[in-house]
């Protein structure tokens, strides 16, 4: 359930749930209402009827709309109280969880440079850097697979020297190294240890 800290992860899950039954659009905005009535002609006579097209939209929109309230919890529930369709709910949840703004930008660009390993598992520590960077890439500041790796390493203690040395030198070399490829490293360096 969408609570404060696992709105990317539910995302992420909803999205593809959402694209695997061909309703994705009626979040993101793909899928806009259509009228609810259509012009007819007969002659000379225009009227307006129901357009069963809109019932049918409204019928999938409101679907789609429980699915998304029985995803969350009583907290992200009470936010989005009185909307009227998915996509305003799915709107106002991405923007009550994943603000957009300069100063959030600066908080985890600060957050991602002040992390420390402490007595975390090396692979709980690589989750939170991670876990950062992709909250950077989704208010649209997305973080190179080098800076993820230094931002890594620059919170481990000096028991890790040599494998970030072994890590920095890789990078260094033609061949680009990845985040899970560093990760790999000094969770085996770790095991060690």
């Amino acid at each position: 359930k969408l609570g404060s800290t696992n709105y990317l992860l539910w995302k992420t899950q909803f999205e593809s749930f959402l694209s695997s039954q061909s309703l994705l659009g009626y979040v993101n905005g793909a899928s806009p209402r259509p009228n609810p009535t259509v012009r007819t002609t007969d002659g000379d006579a225009v009227t307006e009827v129901a357009n069963p097209e809109f019932v049918q939209w409204v019928r999938k929109d409101q679907l789609v709309m429980a699915w998304l309230f029985g995803s969350l919890t009583e907290e992200a529930l009470r936010s989005v109280y009185g909307l009227h369709s998915a996509q305003e709910v799915w709107f106002n949840l991405g923007k009550k969880y994943n603000r957009v703004s300069a100063t959030r930008k600066l908080d985890l660009q600060r957050k991602l440079q002040g992390m420390s390993k402490n007595q975390k598992t090396m692979t709980e520590y690589l989750g939170d850097v991670k876990s950062v960077c992709d909250q950077l890439d989704s208010i649209g500041y997305p973080v190179t697979e080098q800076e993820i790796i230094y931002g890594a390493l620059s919170g481990l203690g000096k028991e890790y020297e040599s494998i970030c040395t072994v890590i920095e030198h890789s990078m260094d070399s033609l061949t680009e190294m990845s985040f899970d490829d560093a990760m790999f490293k000094l969770v085996n360096f770790d095991d060690k240890l």
